[in-house]
């Protein structure tokens, strides 16, 4: 009603806003807000219209994978392409049925259980993921996956020692995983033990030297240990592989400041605010310290 009735876009907005964020997949609401909008030059408008676009291309793909399994109900590919599908339009319930649903067919179905892991922790189901990835290891006692999943399950439940003995397992299994040696030296960093966590991470740097996250956290361990030279490089790394990753422009903006630059601190904090689209309260601290 408020969409159509003159001089109330204000308000239309505002409820289409709340459909959004009660649910960020409304197909209908996110047309409607980029069509109230309305500007070609309003960069809003413009992502809600992508939004809009790959929503309407997920339906499609909902509709064509429950057709296979309407005909094929073991079809494994076709299930694990629902609950993926359903996992990026946010309908969590959906995939985890999906997901149990293939693995009660297949078991063994490895890419399957660690998705399903990954989505139970993600949700605060710990205990339903730690006993699903315990199950996966005795299939699969040589995977560093999964241990890797159970390491960032019990991170999560604030178990730091297990998570700590999950992730040595990794690199123990193969000294090149890099996301071994990164969640070691993250786990490391969140402890405050610097000198290891930038062992840790030079690690994963060396195993991949295009992992953004590992050059973004040594910049961090390097910042806290106030070696502020080192902390810039990697930031600007971080930025360089991926100039997506917003995070670094705060990283940068935090090492200005420390460091008693206030102009550079300005245009990096500034330049984060114009750019990151993630937790508000992120946004909140920076202007923050903007002021």
């Amino acid at each position: 009603v408020l969409y159509n009735s003159p001089g109330r876009k204000d308000e239309a907005v505002d409820h289409l806003r709340h459909v959004l964020r009660t649910d960020p997949s409304h197909l209908r609401g996110t047309r409607a807000l980029a069509t109230l909008l309305g500007n070609p030059s309003n960069a809003e408008a413009q992502r809600l219209e992508q939004r809009a676009e790959q929503l309407s291309q997920l339906a499609g793909q909902v509709t064509e994978y429950k057709a296979t399994l309407y005909s094929s109900p073991e079809n494994t590919e076709a299930r694990l392409g629902l609950a993926q599908t359903h996992r990026l339009l946010g309908k969590v319930t959906d995939a985890i049925i999906q997901y149990r649903a293939l693995l009660s067919i297949n078991p063994g179905h490895l890419s399957a259980g660690l998705q399903l892991c990954q989505l139970l922790a993600q949700h605060g189901q710990l205990e339903q993921a730690r006993i699903l990835a315990e199950s996966l290891l005795q299939g699969n006692p040589s995977e560093p996956r999964i241990y890797l999943a159970l390491g960032n399950i019990h991170r999560m439940a604030q178990r730091p020692q297990e998570a700590q003995l999950a992730f040595a397992k990794t690199v123990e299994i193969n000294p090149s995983y890099a996301q071994g040696w990164h969640n070691l030296g993250n786990l490391a960093l969140v402890g405050g033990e610097l000198q290891q966590a930038v062992e840790h991470l030079h690690k994963a740097i060396e195993a991949a030297p295009d992992h953004a996250e590992a050059h973004f956290n040594l910049g961090s361990a390097y910042l806290q240990s106030k070696q502020f030279v080192e902390a810039r490089a990697s930031y600007e790394n971080a930025l360089r592989i991926d100039p997506s990753f917003i995070m670094a422009y705060y990283g940068l903006g935090n090492l200005h400041a420390q460091s008693r630059n206030p102009s550079a601190a300005k245009d990096a904090y500034s330049t984060f605010i114009q750019k990151w689209r993630g937790d508000p309260k992120t946004t909140t601290a920076v202007r923050e310290a903007l002021d």
